[in-house]
């Protein structure tokens, strides 16, 4: 397929007093001979007759509006509402992350310093770059829930080569290491292929060898919690305890999750519950389920989801405003997935646009929201008139 790039018009010229407080050392020579070009960029393919848009992103939408210097943090004991000031990037950093030791800090500061490159659409990930190496050679980065970062082999020059071919397809799965993978607890050649099945160009097998095989003999596990049971295998019969564990790990359907499809995944999901304990109690258990997992909130909580969010929306008829708000928020929960929700909730239009006002200042019911959870709402609405 061949696909449409936009360029946008160049605006670093206008914003070089701006990066010059933001990257003292100046921006490396490829992310400034890029920004030279054009302003970001936007590709667009069609796939299976649905046209798909990445970005690259604008100089303003890389540094989230804050021209200025990133803090580095030099103790675990530095207050969270000091770690709450900026800059950063709400797709790359979470006040909410827990900081216990030097471990813990040295995540934070990464990911206080990562400056956004391109959102993945429908996912809680983006790709960011770190522009302070003290090199000329920025660091990317695959971020997930705001909370984690892995390295990408990859230098951003053939970043934008192959972006401008595949947009925000899994290929850059091909740059993570094998211990990203099982830090995820996916299997990167497994999602890679399905994510890369409609291109059958030269560079999609090359891409493909880099990627590691699973080790059998060392099992990939979730990331929990102290205490936490570990995720179920998607071929565990469906009992109680395997329904109420949904909210870790979704069985597998036997079809491919794509997003134009949430109510055909949670039909399915209900319609398995329902033949082993009875519909009620499915969504009984999963809501059980979900509500264990949001008393930590949120680090393992997200840790555990691994982008999974039809238990969510399987227990919405049971949940609260503020239940739904802090998942849609945690989760990046897309628009199409919100649609989904609203109806098993009996909302309308009107209901998703009042959440949008009420989340549009980063708070809701005294608990603290990141905007892009009042767009969410807000596109959800125009989608559901």
């Amino acid at each position: 397929m061949k696909p449409r790039v936009r360029r946008p018009k160049s605006t670093i010229t206008s914003h070089k007093k701006a990066l010059g407080e933001a990257v003292p050392d100046g921006l490396p020579s490829s992310v400034r001979a890029f920004y030279g070009k054009t302003d970001g960029l936007v590709v667009e393919l069609d796939v299976d007759g649905v046209t798909e848009e990445s970005r690259i992103a604008s100089l303003d939408e890389m540094f989230a509006g804050d021209f200025s210097a990133p803090i580095a943090h030099k103790s675990a004991e530095v207050p969270t509402d000091a770690m709450s000031e900026g800059p950063f990037c709400d797709e790359l950093y979470s006040p909410e992350i827990d900081v216990a030791n030097k471990r813990d800090l040295a995540r934070v500061n990464l990911l206080l310093r990562l400056k956004l490159v391109a959102r993945i659409p429908g996912e809680s990930a983006a790709i960011a770059v770190d522009l302070y190496t003290r090199s000329d050679a920025p660091k990317l980065y695959y971020v997930q829930d705001a909370r984690q970062a892995w390295p990408l082999d990859l230098a951003f020059e053939a970043f934008v080569v192959l972006f401008q071919k595949y947009g925000t397809r899994r290929w850059y799965f091909a740059f993570l290491d094998a211990e990203a993978g099982r830090e995820m607890n996916i299997d990167l050649g497994a999602e890679f292929d399905a994510s890369m099945a409609p291109f059958d160009d030269d560079s999609v097998p090359v891409l493909r060898k880099r990627i590691r095989p699973v080790n059998p003999a060392a099992p990939a596990r979730a990331r929990s919690a102290k205490g936490e049971p570990v995720e179920p295998r998607a071929s565990e019969p469906d009992t109680e305890a395997s329904i109420e564990r949904w909210w870790r790990a979704v069985p597998d359907l036997g079809a491919p999750f794509l997003k134009d499809s949430w109510q055909r995944d949670v039909d399915l999901l209900l319609a398995r519950g329902a033949a082993a304990v009875g519909e009620a109690r499915a969504l009984e258990l999963v809501t059980s389920g979900l509500r264990a997992a949001m008393k930590k909130p949120p680090t393992g909580f997200v840790w555990a989801f691994h982008s999974k969010k039809e238990a969510a929306l399987i227990a919405a008829p049971n949940l609260t405003d503020k239940e739904i708000v802090q998942l849609v928020d945690w989760m990046f929960i897309a628009p199409e997935a919100i649609v989904v929700l609203a109806r098993r909730r009996g909302w309308g239009a009107a209901k998703l646009r009042a959440l949008s006002k009420a989340t549009e200042h980063g708070v809701f019911e005294k608990a603290r929201i990141t905007p892009r959870t009042s767009e969410a709402f807000a596109a959800a609405a125009e989608q559901m008139k």
